[in-house]
């Protein structure tokens, strides 16, 4: 998997102090706009449909306590910055690939949710996309 790094791509980190991100290289962006002026950005691997990275933005804040809470058996969560970001993977019978992302509540008041789908060969690079969105990349 080739992957790039930059902070022209759409897509919104944590914090306003990450720059650069990380990202499948050479995958197809799609944009959609939400009702309440957030946007859902999928990065979809043009190969292999089902790999593929999904990030939600909403204007709003999201209930990360009740999100904690609704994580299914086999699944498993954890804050990873207490009371704004929570880690997670869920597993989808719907799905080829575990669901392993975070969501978070940012300064200005809105949320993110990312959701990657990779193969379980490739968790590394998924865990590494899920922390470039939380902490600069090193």
């Amino acid at each position: 998997m080739q992957v790039g790094t930059g902070s022209s791509n759409p897509f919104v980190p944590v914090s306003s102090q990450i720059s650069d991100i990380y990202v499948p290289a050479n995958w197809v962006l799609h944009t959609d706009s939400l009702g309440d002026g957030g946007n859902i950005y999928r990065l979809i691997n043009p190969a292999q449909p089902a790999e593929n990275l999904v990030e939600v933005v909403q204007s709003s804040a999201r209930d990360l306590a009740g999100f904690m809470g609704q994580i299914s058996q086999g699944g498993h969560a954890y804050y990873v910055i207490p009371q704004q970001a929570i880690e997670y993977t869920i597993p989808n019978p719907n799905l080829p690939y575990e669901d392993r992302g975070i969501v978070a509540n940012l300064s200005n008041g809105g949320s993110i949710r990312l959701d990657v789908y990779l193969p379980s060969s490739e968790k590394a690079v998924a865990q590494k996309i899920i922390e470039s969105f939380i902490k600069p990349l090193s």
